[in-house]
C-alpha cells in the first residue's frame, strides 16, 4: 500500500490526533523538509557520531555489547567502532547505550528526552540492513525526532510520575525513524506506536541510587523497542489504535494531564529537530545554564577555586529535584548531581567527560569545593519553562565580594546556537584520542556529503573501521 498524501493538521482525521501524526509520519519525503533542517539533521549526526564513539569506551558499553553481541543472528548491522556485523534490532541497541554513556547526547526541552542516541542508531541499522539511500535514511531521522519530540511534549509530565522520558518517548521515536525507513504506510505507523506502547517504559528510580548505571539502557532499550515494534507492524502484527490519544495512550498512562493537541500542532510548519539543544557540558542538561552563569562569573572576575566561600545556584524546581547528591559515588550520579558538577566546573572541564569519572569523586579538593554549593527554587524562573533551561548563580567571595551571573539557557540551545564550526570542534575534541585526523576529516565528509551517495554504506564502514590515533 502507498503511504498516504502529507497530511499537515489534522482537520480531516477529526480528533483522531494519532493517526493524523501517523499519516505525516508516513507520507513525508526529503523534498518536503526545508534545506537548513536537513543541514541541522547532518549536524545532529555528526555530534551522535562523536559522542557514540566515546562511549564504546565506557565499561556500560562494553557490557551492553558482549553480552547482546553474543546472542548472534544475522550479520547486516554495524556495531560502532567494532568490525562485527549484528542483526539491526542489536546493533540499534548497542549503539543507542553507547551514545548514552557520556551525557553529551542531544536533547529536545519540552519533551525532556534525548533524541538522538535513540532515533539515530534505530534509522542507521535498519537503512544499513535494507541499503536504504542516504536521502530515506535523513527522512527517517527527521521522523523519528518529529514523533519523539512530539509525543513527548504531549506526554511531558511523565517524569513527574516517576517515568524517564527518554525511556518512553524514544520508544516512538525509533520506532517511527524504523517504519519510515522500511516504507510503512499510515497503518503501518498506527501499529507500529500501538506495538510500542507495551513496551515503552523507563523509572526514574536510577535517580535516587548513587551507584546504578542502569539509565545507560533508557537509550538501547527504546532504540530496540521501537524498531522491533515496526519490524513486527511490518510483519503483519496489528497494534491498538489511538495509541498516543486514547483512553490508556502514552500521553494518559504516562503523562497523566497531558495536551494531545501537541501532537499535531504546527505540524509540517515546525519541525522538532530544529528545537534541538546541542550539550557542551557532559553532565545533566538541567545543569547547563548554571555552568554557564558561573564561568561568566569567573570571567568578570577571576577568582581561584580556594577563594570562594559559597555559590548559591537559584532554579526552578525540577532542576533541583534529586539532584542534590553531595557525594555522588558513580559517573551517572556525578553527571546527575549539580552540586558536583558546579565543583567540577571550576576544578576541572565540564566539556571533557573525564571530569565525571570515578578517580575524582574522592577528590579532596572536589569534596570541599561542592560542600560549599547551595541551591534554593526559584518559581519566578519557571515563566521560562519548557522552552528554556534557566539558570541564576551567585559567587560569595572569602574576601567579601559578590559576583552574579543569569542565564536564560546555555549555549547550544535554538535561542543560543552553536554552529557547525562548534559542532566539528566538539567531534574532534571528543574523537581525537579515538581515530586519525584523516579517518575524522573523512567521517565529516561523509555526512556533510551524505546525500549525493548511494547508500550509506561508506559512512558505515568508516564507523566500523576506526584507524588508530
Amino acid at each position: 500500500m502507498e503511504p498516504q498524501q502529507l497530511v499537515t493538521d489534522d482537520s480531516s482525521q477529526g480528533t483522531d490526533v494519532t493517526r493524523a501524526l501517523c499519516g505525516f509520519l508516513a507520507s513525508l519525503r526529503f523534498d518536503d523538509i526545508p534545506r537548513a533542517t536537513i543541514e541541522r539533521a547532518k549536524d545532529l549526526l555528526l555530534d551522535h557520531v562523536a559522542v557514540a564513539l566515546l562511549g564504546t569506551r565506557e565499561c556500560a558499553t562494553r557490557a551492553v555489547r558482549d553480552t547482546i553481541a553474543a546472542w548472534g543472528g544475522r550479520p547486516e548491522s554495524s556495531i560502532y567502532g567494532s568490525t562485527q556485523l549484528v542483526p539491526r534490532a542489536h546493533a540499534a541497541f548497542i549503539n543507542a547505550a553507547a551514545a548514552y554513556s557520556v551525557s553529551l547526547d542531544d536533547m529536545h526541552n519540552e519533551s525532556l528526552s534525548h533524541p538522538g542516541s535513540v532515533v539515530i542508531p534505530a534509522a542507521m541499522s535498519v537503512a544499513e540492513a535494507l541499503n536504504a539511500t542516504p536521502r530515506q535514511f535523513l527522512t527517517a531521522l527527521v521522523a523519528g525526532y518529529e514523533a519523539q519530540g512530539r509525543i513527548g511534549a504531549a506526554a511531558r509530565n511523565a517524569i513527574a510520575r516517576g517515568f524517564h522520558p527518554t525511556g518512553v518517548a524514544g520508544t516512538f521515536g525509533s520506532g517511527a525513524a524504523a517504519a519510515h525507513v522500511m516504507q510503512l504506510d499510515s497503518a503501518g505507523f498506527e501499529s507500529t506506536f500501538g506495538i510500542a506502547l507495551s513496551t515503552a517504559s523507563g523509572s526514574m528510580q536510577f535517580s535516587s541510587d548513587g551507584e546504578s548505571t542502569v539509565k545507560r539502557l533508557h537509550a538501547g532499550l527504546p532504540a530496540q523497542g521501537g524498531l522491533t515494534a515496526a519490524l513486527l507492524a511490518s510483519a503483519g502484527l496489528r497494534g491498538p489504535k489511538a495509541a498516543l490519544h486514547g483512553q490508556y495512550g502514552v500521553i494518559t498512562l504516562f503523562g497523566g494531564a497531558g495536551d494531545a493537541t501537541r501532537l499535531t500542532r504546527g505540524m509540517g510548519e515546525t519541525w522538532e529537530i530544529d528545537q534541538i539543544n546541542f550539550k557542551l557540558h557532559a553532565c545533566c542538561r538541567w545543569f547547563h545554564s548554571s555552568i554557564d552563569a558561573l564561568l561568566a562569573c569567573r570571567k568578570q572576575r577571576s577568582f581561584a577555586p580556594t577563594d570562594v566561600e559559597r555559590v548559591l545556584v537559584r532554579a526552578p524546581a525540577a532542576a533541583l529535584e534529586n539532584h542534590m547528591q553531595y557525594r555522588p559515588k558513580s559517573t551517572p550520579s556525578a553527571q546527575y548531581s549539580l552540586p558536583y558538577a558546579m565543583a567540577a566546573a571550576l576544578l576541572l572541564d565540564t566539556k571533557d567527560p573525564g571530569a565525571f569519572a570515578e578517580q575524582h569523586l574522592a577528590d579532596p579538593a572536589v569534596l570541599a569545593l561542592m560542600d560549599r554549593v547551595e541551591a534554593e527554587s526559584d518559581p519566578s524562573l519557571d515563566r521560562w519553562l519548557p522552552d528554556r533551561f534557566p539558570g541564576l548563580v551567585r559567587v560569595h567571595l572569602k574576601n567579601g565580594e559578590l559576583i552574579e551571573e543569569f542565564r536564560q539557557d546555555s549555549v547550544g540551545t535554538p535561542d543560543f546556537p552553536v554552529h557547525r564550526a562548534d559542532i566539528e570542534s566538539k567531534f574532534h575534541a571528543l574523537v581525537s584520542g579515538i581515530a586519525t585526523q584523516e579517518w575524522r576529516d573523512r567521517i565529516a565528509d561523509a555526512i556533510f556529503r551524505l546525500e549525493d551517495g548511494p547508500s550509506i554504506s561508506g559512512l558505515t564502514s568508516l564507523l566500523r573501521n576506526l584507524p588508530a590515533s
